[in-house]
Order: structure tokens, then C-alpha cells, then sequence
């Protein structure tokens, strides 16, 4: 079983969620989020709850193998008539070294396919359809984009956990690669749960405390490139913001 990261939504959690995670998460092969990070930063996982479900065997990383990357590094798992390459959160997609086996990637990384399943502003970089490096794998699997798609030999998960109104038509799946390459999406049963009906201002206070902690975040990472305005539209479309508190919020970083 593998997964494309963000295993938390934050990275500051409770240490009940953590001990929920060690005794109810099934054992992954994963590549973290940068939810999973510390301020978004890989050389400060030793401070995350993400480290601890390693060290507690709940999450594998993928090892360490050369036979397959051009470059010095990759994460590597071999299931099955599959290999798998592993890219977390920032790491660049590269293009693999033959091989005699289909090559498969779990990426944590925001791609889209069409305006529907891409926030305001995104990169046409991420476009699937301008990405040449993913006709290089058989099959490519991502995280981040929580709106689920699939495009050619592309397949985005899509959030596991239903939270913000714009995941509320999207029922979490978990994908089943078989062995012809073809996928299986097998959705997850959800009419249970409910969905609680926040009144306006108490939801504007709530995104608004919000986005401070987000600015936070951001002012501790030193050194940082953020496109500042981007990251807010971004963070407003993943929370599936609107009217006047979007209005108001995007007037703020004019």
C-alpha cells in the first residue's frame, strides 16, 4: 500500500491523533506532503509526527537505490512486476533509467488537468499535459490536489477525508493498480458522515485565524521564495472560500 503524502493536514498535532495514527493507520509505503513538513521544509522532519509514524513502522519511506534515476538519489520500492519511485514534496520529477520492468512514481505534488480541478493561478507547469517527463513512466500517481482526476497514464488521488465545501461532491476513494496497468478506484463509503453548517461569521473568524497561522508559517521560513498573493488565492480555493469574506481577503494583499 503507498501513499502520496500528507498524512496530516498539519504538522503541529496533538499527541492523541498520533497515537490514533500508530494503531489505525494501515502500514504504507509513503513520500511525505508538505503538510507533513514543518514549515514546509524536508530537512526539519526530525521535529514531525510523520517521523514518529516512521519510527512506529506505520509509514515506510522508500529506499534508497540508484539503478533507475539519472541522478545520485532515489527513493525505490520494487512490488510485484512494478518498481516504484518515490518523490516527496519539492523534490523534482526526472526522468527515469530504463528498465525491464513498468516503472511507477507516488509524487507529492499539485497537478491539474483542466480549470476545474486547479485553483486560481496555477502553474500551467503542472498541467499534466505540459509535464513531458510523465510519458517517461508507465503509470504516475499524485497527492496534494485534494479534487480527484485522472489523464492518460495520470492518476490524482484526490483527498481521502472529506473537509472543505469544494470536496463535498467528491467521494474519497483509495486506487487499485492491477497487474495490465489499469486502474480500479474504489470509493469509500461516507453516508455516515455529516457535514456541520458553520453560520457565515464564525466562518469568516475561523478562515481568518486561519490564514494568520499561514502567514506565520511563512514569515518563519527564512529565506523562502513565495509568490505571497498566489499562496492566499490558492489557500482560498482549497478552502473553498467565498462572497464577501473572498472578496475581502484577496482586497488584503492587493
Amino acid at each position: 500500500m503507498f501513499c502520496c503524502g500528507d498524512v496530516f493536514d498539519r504538522w503541529k498535532v496533538t499527541p492523541k491523533l498520533i497515537n490514533f495514527a500508530i494503531t489505525q493507520l494501515p502500514q504504507m509505503v509513503s513520500v511525505p506532503g508538505q503538510h507533513d513538513m514543518p514549515y514546509h521544509q524536508s530537512d526539519m522532519m526530525h521535529m514531525s509526527p510523520y517521523r514518529t509514524l516512521e519510527h512506529a513502522r506505520r509509514l515506510m519511506p522508500f529506499s534508497c537505490h540508484v539503478a533507475l534515476r539519472k541522478t545520485n538519489h532515489v527513493f525505490y520500492s520494487k512490488v510485484g512486476e512494478f518498481y516504484f519511485l518515490g518523490f516527496q514534496f519539492g523534490e523534482k520529477l526526472v526522468a527515469p533509467k530504463k528498465a525491464r520492468k513498468p516503472i511507477v512514481i507516488v509524487s507529492h505534488k499539485f497537478v491539474w488537468s483542466k480549470r476545474d480541478n486547479a485553483y486560481t493561478g496555477a502553474p500551467p507547469t503542472n498541467n499534466v499535459s505540459s509535464m513531458k517527463v510523465l510519458n517517461e513512466y508507465d503509470m504516475c500517481f499524485f497527492g496534494d490536489n485534494h479534487i480527484p482526476f485522472e489523464h492518460g497514464n495520470v492518476v490524482n488521488c484526490g483527498c481521502l477525508i472529506q473537509r472543505k465545501i469544494n470536496e463535498k461532491k467528491h467521494t474519497p476513494s483509495v486506487v487499485v493498480l492491477l497487474d495490465d496497468m489499469s486502474i480500479e478506484r474504489i470509493y469509500l463509503d461516507t453516508s455516515e458522515d455529516a457535514w456541520v453548517e458553520v453560520e457565515e461569521e464564525d466562518e469568516m473568524e475561523s478562515n481568518v485565524d486561519e490564514l494568520k497561522s499561514l502567514m506565520e508559517e511563512m514569515r518563519q521560513v527564512e529565506g523562502a521564495n513565495y509568490d505571497f498573493r498566489q499562496a492566499v488565492e490558492r489557500w482560498i480555493t482549497e478552502k473553498g472560500i467565498k462572497g464577501r469574506t473572498k472578496q475581502i481577503l484577496l482586497e488584503a494583499v492587493q
